[in-house]
């Protein structure tokens, strides 16, 4: 599958803190795959879980002064809270 993808986005979706459909619109997403175990995917807890997941608003804690110039000093970081990109350009070679 990962040769298939330009980018592979994953998500998981205990630590995912914005609204999934802004993240698929904002990102160009076209394919979604969704991985759960037998168990948990049977519930409407789950379920529930997933749905909630596609519109909710992330409202960042509010920062104290000293946690606002540390982040300033550092470099940039993901937009994205909870997703981790996976570049597949570069292919692993098994030789």
């Amino acid at each position: 599958m990962i040769p298939h993808y330009e980018h592979i986005y994953v998500v998981d979706e205990r630590y995912f803190q914005t609204s999934l459909v802004e993240f698929i619109q904002q990102n160009g997403v076209n394919d979604l795959l969704f991985l759960n175990n037998a168990f948990s995917a049977m519930t409407g807890y789950h379920a529930n879980n997933l749905k909630k997941l596609m519109y909710q608003v992330y409202v960042p804690p509010e920062q104290t002064e000293e946690e606002s110039q540390a982040q300033n000093s550092r470099a940039e970081e993901p937009k994205w809270q909870g997703v981790q990109e996976d570049d597949t350009g570069n292919e692993d070679d098994d030789e």
